[in-house]
């Protein structure tokens, strides 16, 4: 899958032991960085913290450490208003959701791919 390719070759890129950094990050987004002040992974030889994780993922630890986001970051006190907003939308799919599966579980089930037998069809 991409997401495995794309870990893959991150931790070929900046964790394996014969890594360089100019293999690891060509010079052109090396001075675009450096420009833009964007905060890069260590080029003196020293690993990133990711690497020695158990499994070592670089995509939650950008999320975690550069972008701050992460799995139930978003529930705060102050997004309150923007549940409450959602709220009706959210009772009135789920409604028709229960209505739709109520009226015919087994249909449901079997996802429509098989028909029911009818008696004129024998």
């Amino acid at each position: 899958s991409p997401v495995a390719l794309c870990q893959y070759f991150a931790y070929q890129a900046f964790c394996s032991p014969d890594r360089s950094p100019e293999q690891a990050i060509p010079q052109p987004l090396i001075k675009l960085a450096l420009d833009k002040g964007y905060r890069m992974a260590d080029v003196n030889g020293v690993l990133p913290e990711w690497c020695s994780y158990r499994l070592p993922l670089v995509y939650s630890y950008i999320q975690d450490v550069y972008w701050n986001v992460g799995f139930l970051r978003y529930f705060h006190l102050r997004q309150i208003p923007n549940f409450l907003l959602a709220m009706p939308v959210i009772l009135l799919s789920t409604w028709a959701a229960w209505t739709y599966v109520a009226s015919d579980p087994w249909y449901c089930a079997r996802l429509g791919l098989l028909r029911k037998k009818r008696d004129d069809d024998v």
